[in-house]
Order: C-alpha cells, then structure tokens, then sequence
C-alpha cells in the first residue's frame, strides 16, 4: 500500500502540473489533452516504476488514467485508493473547476482511474467541477 500512496502523490503533481502548464484557452477538452504541454506534463511521470500514466479526453471529462504495469487487482486496493481520494477531494474539484479556465466547456470533470496490469479496473472516481 506504501507504493499505493506514492503512485498517488504523483497523480497529483501530474494533474497540478497539467494545469499550471497549459497558457491559452482550448475548444475541447480533447484538444486540451492533445496539447504539448499537457502531454509533457505526463511524460515527466511516466517514466516512474511499475506505472503508465495517460491523460484522455471523454466528453466534457478529462481522464487521468494510471495503470499499473506489475500489480494485479488485490482484495482491498479499491477501498485504499477511494479513502486516498477522498481526502484529495478538495484538490480534483478545484482542478475540474479550473478547467473552465483552459477550456471552452460549461461542467468539467476529471476522472481518476487506476487499472491493474490487465487493464481491469481497479477503481474510478468523477470530480466535477464547483
């Protein structure tokens, strides 16, 4: 669970640095994931052990999907990862918000989404804006 905590921390720099990066104001939200930066921005953690990191558009939602690369779906992770965000509610909810700055859409979301090393979901959470 120690790498858990970890590979969330870096969710949120991800998404801190996705947003701070970005300067002009985009159509779409996709056209906003497809942005250099943006895509920058995940690259500098993609890098990181056991993980793959990409940022998709879906609608009005911006989807940060993480999926690990050694671990498989075990009894209790779910539970772990939704108590972590959770407590990081506050923060997605501001970034959802801040969309509305970087993109011409009305209700943004961003989506949190971990998968195992099959591609099997492991939990998802939607953080619409205020």
């Amino acid at each position: 669970m120690k790498k858990l905590k970890m590979i969330f921390c870096g969710c949120l720099l991800v998404l801190a640095m996705c947003l701070t990066a970005c300067g002009s104001k985009y159509a779409s939200i996709a056209d906003y994931v497809a942005s250099d930066e943006a895509q920058k921005a995940v690259e500098l953690l993609n890098n990181m052990e056991g993980l793959d990191i990409k940022l998709k558009a879906d609608g009005n939602k911006m989807v940060y999907e993480y999926k690990y690369t050694t671990i498989t779906k075990m009894a209790g992770m779910d539970e772990e990862l939704k108590k972590a965000l959770d407590k990081e509610k506050d923060t997605f909810t501001k970034a959802a918000s801040d969309l509305k700055k970087q993109v011409k859409v009305d209700n943004p979301v961003v989506t949190v989404t971990y998968l195992d090393k099959n591609g099997d979901l492991i939990y998802t959470q939607d953080f619409p804006a205020n």
